[in-house]
């Protein structure tokens, strides 16, 4: 009973020992599991911080592709829009280079045909101008010809008129004049010479406030010749009939002209037979023949006369004679013109103040005995009177 209680208490220990051997055999092994399992969670875990990384790799490369596949779907469609916008402009642009080249042909062939209009107006201006410059040579012909007969038949009557021109030396003009007086009057000794122009042609020798009036050259020519010069002042002026009359400054001989009786000038209308004598272009005082066309001009307010002899600048002034008489009808004052883009003088269209109108001017002024009889004759003209 005792040894089997003994043995009893032995193998208790025993197995105590044992199990607590186990328990710590199981302890160490359940350790050692726990540290593999921590060992085996740590590694999944970093596989799993791995995978997520990746992930969020894989997820921010979809992103950046997603973004890009847009852009470039944009980029696509921009690019697009752009092609065609600049397939429509080069399509604007092409059609605006042939409206272009159309507009340019066009204004092209119509400047073609007006050129060649042009050109055929011109020709035909020019054939025309040159038959009429023909036709104007043939008529100066034939009325040279027939002046040179009437001259020859009359001929103290024109070289009276010829030696009572003048050429007038102003300071910005050269025109004509006609001595209209050359002797004494009354008791005075000194011999006078009063000579009538145009204004215009004298009116800047005229004193001004800064300037006093300056002397005028006058020419006075025989038989085609320049005989002798003298300086001459204004002594009185119509600026409404375009008139001047001067003074020659000096003692000198000259050939007054015969002025025209009242009658005479009453008879004279359309188509009188006159002569004109003047310096056309500043040459020799130079005959020319023609009629009047008008007695009845009006410019102004002022009656004139008009006539169809050939003149021009330098006429200005000069005298307008009877063709039967030689007697002194009216001044010369000018020419008319129409208006281009230059004015274009028409020679046979003369204007003339008639010298009726002279003498009503000057019978208001100091000089009207230049109407009276002459007391002392110039004596070239008796000369010439007696040497014809």
């Amino acid at each position: 009973m005792g040894s089997n209680n003994k043995s009893r208490f032995l193998r208790l220990p025993i197995l105590l020992g044992g199990n607590i051997v186990f328990v710590l055999f199981l302890g160490a092994s359940a350790f050692e599991v726990f540290q593999n399992q921590q060992k085996i969670l740590v590694t999944q875990e970093s596989k799993l911080q791995s995978l997520n990384s990746n992930l969020d790799a894989l997820r921010e490369k979809q992103k950046n592709y997603q973004e890009d596949s847009e852009h470039k779907r944009y980029s696509f469609v921009s690019d697009k829009k752009l092609a065609r916008m600049l397939e429509q402009q080069e399509q604007a642009n092409l059609q605006q280079r042939q409206k272009q080249a159309g507009d340019h042909e066009a204004l092209r062939q119509d400047l073609e045909q007006r050129f060649v209009k042009l050109t055929a107006q011109q020709r035909s201006n020019q054939e025309r101008a040159m038959q009429e410059i023909a036709n104007i040579k043939e008529q100066s012909q034939k009325q040279g010809e027939k002046l040179e007969r009437y001259l020859k038949e009359n001929k103290i009557h024109f070289k009276r008129a010829l030696h009572a021109s003048v050429r007038i030396n102003a300071k910005s003009e050269v025109g004509s004049g006609i001595v209209i007086f050359n002797g004494r009057r009354g008791s005075r000794e000194r011999l006078e010479t009063y000579i009538l122009t145009a204004f215009h042609v004298i009116k800047d020798n005229l004193a001004t406030k800064t300037n006093p009036e300056q002397p005028i050259d006058i020419d006075f020519y025989k038989d085609g010749q320049k005989a002798q010069s003298a300086q001459a002042r204004i002594v009185e002026t119509e600026i409404q009939q375009d008139l001047a009359l001067l003074r020659v400054t000096t003692e000198i001989i000259a050939v007054p002209a015969l002025l025209a009786q009242p009658q005479t000038i009453l008879a004279t209308n359309m188509f009188s037979k006159v002569l004109t004598i003047g310096c056309p272009l500043g040459y020799s005082p130079m005959p020319t023949h023609g009629e009047i066309t008008s007695t009845t001009k009006t410019f102004d307010e002022q009656d004139f006369w008009m006539i169809n002899a050939p003149t021009i600048f330098g006429n200005s002034g000069g005298g307008v004679f009877d063709e039967k008489s030689g007697a002194l009808l009216g001044v010369l004052i000018r020419i008319a013109a129409y208006k281009n883009v230059i004015d274009v003088a028409v020679p046979h269209l003369g204007i003339v103040t008639p010298l009726d109108a002279i003498k009503t001017w000057l019978k208001k002024t100091k000089r009207a005995f230049i109407f009276e009889p002459i007391r002392v004759k110039s004596a070239v003209l008796d000369a010439s009177r007696k040497k014809d």
